[in-house]
């Protein structure tokens, strides 16, 4: 397992504690590595260039430059880059905003870290993870607007 390529993972988050705690969560796994944690997300693009991750973990609400806007700067450059959201709104604004920026999924904070894992190579395999009551709601969108869907 020693030769095996690690993925190479970015976070964008505000709170220096949670980066600190994602950055050693990540770098304990043999399949995946930090290579940069950012404070924000106005300068994504730069940042993403530098480092080159395989994935984006991305804060929705930091000063100077919000992950929503950072997360449609970096598909526009790198639109295979996988950028996941991890945040603590759960509101439908917030979840349909990611989504329509880009984001591959969509988690939130209080996610336990091993389900937190767990949902990060899900994504790294093709999966669009989604914290449960996200996936409720975008579900109860999509039932309530078929007739939307379909003309579209």
């Amino acid at each position: 397992m020693d030769n095996q390529i690690k993925k190479r993972v970015v976070i964008f988050d505000d709170d220096q504690t949670r980066r600190d705690s994602l950055t050693m969560l990540l770098n304990m796994c043999n399949d995946m590595e930090c290579v940069g944690a950012f404070v924000s997300a106005a300068n994504a693009v730069a940042n993403v260039q530098a480092t080159q991750p395989d994935m984006v973990l991305m804060d929705i609400d930091m000063p100077l430059g919000d992950g929503i806007t950072g997360t449609k700067k970096i598909k526009q450059n790198f639109p295979d880059l996988i950028v996941i959201m991890q945040t603590v709104f759960d509101d439908s604004q917030h979840i349909f905003e990611a989504i329509k920026a880009g984001a591959n999924g969509y988690l939130l904070k209080k996610t336990s870290p091993d389900k937190l894992l767990e949902q990060i190579r899900e994504a790294f395999q093709g999966g669009a993870p989604m914290t449960g009551a996200v996936a409720i709601k975008v579900l109860d969108f999509l039932g309530k607007n078929q007739f939307l869907l379909l003309t579209i």
